[in-house]
């Protein structure tokens, strides 16, 4: 189960897989809120998960009552592609570059410790 080295995920995409991962927004709900709210308006939900999607990083893990994916957690392909991709300081510099970024930021920066103690 290698990564492809050339899948290239835009800014807003890893910081989605990122929170999926750390179950901080795993969610519809949760992804939409923290994203518009911190300037990362608009989310794009539908552009964004579809290549997480396309490239297995994430699965639907919950519905809602009418059937509608939902939730979604992170795949072992992800968190592969996340070991391998993620790196805090673009993560941080992509939320420092929006004028209301320092909720984001601070998110960022306790996720990014916690992930580095696993």
């Amino acid at each position: 189960m290698d990564i492809d080295e050339n899948i290239e995920l835009t800014s807003k995409q890893i910081l989605i897989l990122f929170f999926i991962e750390t179950e901080f927004a795993n969610n519809q709900y949760k992804l939409i809120k923290h994203l518009d709210r911190s300037e990362f308006f608009p989310a794009d939900l539908y552009t964004n998960l579809q290549p997480l999607f396309e490239h297995r990083f994430i699965e639907v893990s919950g519905h809602l009552n009418n059937g509608t994916p939902f939730q979604y957690a992170i795949t072992e392909r992800g968190t592969k592609y996340l070991d391998a991709n993620l790196r805090s300081n673009d993560l941080m510099q992509f939320a420092n570059g929006y004028s209301n970024k320092d909720f984001m930021v601070q998110i960022i920066s306790v996720l990014l410790e916690r992930r580095s103690q696993k």
